[in-house]
């Protein structure tokens, strides 16, 4: 279905775009020294540098296929079921009958 598609298609997009993100995020929870003068990176703009500077900017992508999996499946899934669901929906309400009030 072209729902599912679209969702899949948006899921990788959201996570490539989100991923370099998550990289840094990653590298500042792990470290071991806690953020000040010994500690690798001292932010989020420092650690997006030092690992583009010594690993390439590709690293900043490394182990991002399999999470694109994940999202593309996840939201194929969730777009495929909601349209799913709606239309089931519009079509019981199309052969409900319209006045409830009245009860012959």
């Amino acid at each position: 279905e072209k729902h599912a598609l679209a969702g899949g298609i948006a899921g990788i997009l959201a996570r490539c775009v989100c991923a370099p993100l998550d990289v840094v995020k990653i590298r500042l929870q792990v470290q071991i020294e806690p953020l000040g003068s010994l500690s690798k990176y001292s932010g989020a703009v420092q650690a997006l540098k030092t690992v583009c500077k010594e690993e390439g900017v590709l690293a900043l992508w490394k182990g991002n296929l399999t999470a694109e999996l994940l999202w593309g499946g996840y939201m194929a899934s969730t777009f495929g079921i909601y349209h799913g669901l709606h239309a089931l929906v519009n079509t019981v309400r199309q052969h409900e009958p319209r006045d409830r009030t009245r009860h012959d």
